[in-house]
């Protein structure tokens, strides 16, 4: 079951109309006034002022209206996926039985000899 929608509708800001409220409040107009001007809640204008360090940072371009950052995960998740499905797909090919218990303990298995690898060959043994 989805979220309900109680017929509120959300307004989407662009970074450059976040910028612009910003700053109509620095020049020292009211943040009511700014928020009744765009037709807001104050608390909205109170949220894009509280991440306005982030918002006069961003190089957004024309009609950008969200800022996320991307993480980036190691390799070794990506590497151990594909060989637990090059390992499922041979099991699969044989007509072996492979129950989820089976699967999480392989991948637990070549994730720790990923890892393993990884650290040998950063720090060499001698």
């Amino acid at each position: 079951m989805g979220p309900k929608n109680h017929g509120v509708s959300r307004t989407v800001l662009t970074i450059n109309t976040k910028r612009e409220m910003i700053a109509k409040v620095e020049s020292r107009q009211k943040m009511a006034d700014v928020a009744r001007q765009y037709g807001l809640n104050r608390s909205t204008v109170n949220t894009i002022l509280a991440k306005k360090d982030i918002i006069k940072k961003t190089q957004a371009a024309e009609g950008v209206t969200k800022i996320t950052s991307a993480k980036q995960r190691s390799a070794i998740p990506d590497k151990m996926e594909r060989l637990l499905l090059v390992w499922i797909n041979e099991r699969e090919m044989k007509r072996d039985v492979t129950s989820m218990l089976i699967i999480q303990e392989k991948a637990r298995e070549i994730f720790e000899k990923l890892k393993e690898n990884k650290l040998q060959v950063r720090h060499p043994r001698s």
